[in-house]
């Protein structure tokens, strides 16, 4: 009988697994929409300028929560090669809603901001809105914007 129940719990666990792996595979082969219907989204063209190092990725981070506005819950991430100085442009689709775009400028590739000791950045970074940067980051009402059509926004490094 414990035999039984044993062979019932790895069958189990390797449906679960087949099912995992065909959602992920799923997910590489027709892309992903966060609201499953990709027909309503919106074009969304990010120019990246100020770009004077042409090394590394510029990681992209787009918010649509005030509450998780900088933190590790971003709703959509990707990155961008740099090839040259200048300007780095990049296309995605959105679904109507508002949002806040973080850019930063991965020079020596660690997937990380650096920063000093003081917490200052050290490689160059970007907010959708360009709001003004004092002392500390951006707020979300300084750098959020609504999307409910196509739309090109700019962004500059500092």
């Amino acid at each position: 009988m414990s035999l039984r129940i044993s062979i019932d719990l790895c069958s189990e666990n390797l449906l679960l697994l087949i099912h995992c792996l065909l959602g992920i595979l799923s997910l590489a082969l027709f892309g992903f929409h966060p609201d499953g219907d990709p027909e309503n989204h919106n074009q969304i063209t990010i120019d990246i300028d100020k770009i004077t190092n042409p090394q590394g990725y510029v990681m992209v981070a787009v918010y649509n929560s005030e509450n998780d506005f900088l933190t590790e819950r971003v709703f959509y991430r990707t990155r961008v090669k740099v090839e040259k100085e200048g300007t780095e442009s990049l296309k995605m689709n959105l679904p109507p809603g508002k949002y806040a775009v973080a850019v930063y400028q991965d020079v020596n590739g660690d997937n990380v901001l650096n920063k000093t000791i003081f917490g200052i950045p050290k490689e160059p970074y970007g907010f959708s809105g360009d709001p003004f940067i004092r002392f500390g980051a951006p707020n979300w009402s300084e750098t959020s914007l609504m999307i409910d059509k196509d739309l090109r926004i700019r962004i500059q490094l500092n």
